[in-house]
């Protein structure tokens, strides 16, 4: 048996409703029981790679492949899908694709029957154990987090038990001690001599995964072309490279760059230490102060929650979220963070009545909320799955749309879609359908169309999943814009990057309840975050330590500043 699972030579990828290619490949093989890690931009052709491997394209996604391609010895192209999933399994970027029945326990069973053809019950509760979750078993699939959807479509695949499983971005719902618990779900691949496909964007959290020796090579991707492929142990020399392809590195990988210094490897702080003593020791460290008279938005002893169960003409409504008091200043970002399953997304559904059982008191811009018809044209709402509202068949549309509603002129309102397009990286995909395109791309629409109809008080929940690093930042420079016009807004993220980075004050959510509020980083050191089971970034440390608090994208600014200073 060849060594060799995966060949790809002169591939040329194209979807249908394009002539552009989503993907070239001159020379690409992967070898049985190795882990691969895809890394590149937001639309480079990441998951494009991973659908054309699993047959997902063309059997499901519509597309022409030409050139060579074998995956475990058939050509993906030709055979029929069902036989292909037992041999690739692919996790998709979305969760909510993949689950079809409404109950946890449903979903594995089935999944491990059609592969079968019978299922055993410890079999079922092997596989919730290793992700963790065994306490959703009996858990309706709608009343889930995206990051316990994560570990359950991860279970499924588990099961199917496939020689080759490809995760598509398998760390982007998952909260901060789930993404340091994915490395025993990679040694437990490992272990069962999987063929492993990763593709990610969230270099960070994968360091641990290239110091345990857990990737064995790294592969880049530009453009829509396989650029390289690297071994994991040289990827401490091709760091600047890894920078301009707008992979996310860790600040101390920034910081070295910046100044032109290098790192013994990839968790190696001693640059940033230094660079935090001379600010210390320069005192320039002014923070941005924000006007906060009045509130934008009001939350009073709220609970909310779901029905259980029906005992005769009662009703068992279980209370996912107790006395919640929250408020949101007007030029203030909020962020809300906490661990899987803590409530965070049902909060922001409960301030929309979206959640079937809501008391409690909710005030936008002096307003009571006692209906959904309240919230017109006061908040703005994008959920964890952009699919969720983009309705129309080109992007241009999905803005313009939205753009008519606050712009009465035809033309303002096109030059509002214009301006968008080009603060999002949008341009070259307006004639483009949404849903063909990247998640990430997808999700930038989706708040780039809701930005368009300026409300008040703007709700994004996981903005940060599927974006690269420029991105990410024009993202945080867009919202803090976006703020100073009196709005506020409110930003569920399990980023705690972009936390520190870009938002004012944070609420810690755990079991239904606030635990702890205040500044990201007096709240990251207070403590609360090792009592609710988040880990605190290795850099926040460093912050503590020097009695620093600046945000971690001024800290490379002002260092750069300093050594020039002293240099001169």
């Amino acid at each position: 048996m060849s060594d060799i699972v995966v060949r790809m030579y002169n591939i040329d990828v194209r979807y249908s409703e394009s002539d552009k290619p989503a993907l070239q490949i001159e020379e690409l093989e992967i070898r049985r029981g190795e882990t691969l890690l895809v890394l590149g931009r937001s639309g480079s052709g990441k998951s494009t790679l991973g659908k054309v491997i699993s047959g997902v394209v063309p059997h499901i996604e519509k597309g022409e492949i030409r050139g060579t391609l074998k995956v475990c010895e058939i050509d993906p192209r030709t055979v029929e899908i069902e036989k292909i999933v037992r041999k690739v399994a692919y996790l998709a970027q979305s969760p909510y694709d993949q689950v079809i029945f409404t109950k946890v326990i449903d979903e594995l069973k089935i999944t491990i029957e059609n592969i079968r053809g019978y299922v055993d019950e410890s079999e079922v509760e092997k596989y919730l154990k290793i992700l963790g979750i065994e306490h959703l078993k009996n858990r309706n699939i709608r009343e889930l987090s995206g990051g316990e959807l994560q570990k359950l479509a991860i279970a499924c695949i588990l099961a199917i038990d496939p020689e080759i499983v490809i995760l598509d971005e398998p760390l982007a719902h998952l909260d901060p001690q789930s993404c340091k618990g994915f490395l025993e779900i990679v040694k437990k691949m490992r272990d069962l001599e999987k063929t492993l496909i990763i593709i990610e964007h969230r270099f960070r959290e994968l360091i641990d995964l290239i110091e345990n020796s857990l990737i064995d090579r790294i592969a880049l991707l530009n453009n829509c072309r396989l650029l390289m492929v690297l071994d994991s142990n040289d990827i401490i020399k091709n760091l600047s490279l890894l920078d301009e392809l707008g992979i996310i590195l860790p600040i101390n990988c920034k910081l070295a760059l910046a100044l032109g210094v290098e790192l013994r490897g990839l968790k190696d702080y001693t640059v940033l230490e230094l660079a935090l003593k001379k600010l210390a020791d320069s005192r320039d460290l002014d923070k941005e102060e924000i006007d906060v008279n009045n509130n934008v938005l009001e939350v009073k002893n709220l609970y909310a929650g779901y029905i259980s169960k029906f005992r005769g003409l009662h009703r068992s409504i279980i209370w996912i979220l107790k006395n919640i008091n929250i408020n949101v200043k007007r030029r203030e970002i909020v962020g809300i963070v906490g661990p899987n399953g803590a409530g965070k997304s049902t909060l922001l559904r409960s301030i929309l009545r979206i959640v079937p059982h809501v008391r409690g008191i909710i005030i936008i811009n002096g307003k009571r909320v006692r209906s959904l018809c309240d919230l017109r044209g006061l908040v703005g709402y994008v959920p964890q799955n952009p699919d969720l509202v983009l309705s129309h068949d080109t992007v241009f549309k999905e803005i313009f749309e939205r753009a008519k509603i606050s712009h009465r002129n035809i033309r303002d309102a096109e030059k509002l879609v214009i301006d968008l397009a080009r603060e999002f990286d949008l341009s070259d995909v307006l004639h483009r359908c949404p849903h063909s395109l990247s998640r990430g791309q997808r999700f930038r629409v989706a708040i780039a169309s809701v930005l368009a109809l300026e409300p008040a008080l703007l709700l994004l929940d996981e903005p940060t999943v599927g974006q690269d690093e420029d991105c990410i930042e024009k993202l945080g420079q867009i919202i803090r814009n976006y703020v100073k016009n009196d709005r506020g807004i409110i930003v569920v993220t399990h980023d705690l990057h972009f936390i520190v980075d870009y938002v004012d004050r944070i609420y810690v959510i755990n079991n239904g309840q606030i635990v702890a509020e205040g500044d990201p980083i007096e709240v990251m050191t207070s403590g609360i975050f090792r009592e609710v089971d988040l880990p605190v970034p290795d850099y926040i440390e460093y912050l503590k330590k020097f009695n620093i608090n600046i945000r971690p994208r001024e800290i490379i600014e002002k260092a750069r500043s300093l050594t020039c200073n002293y240099a001169s």
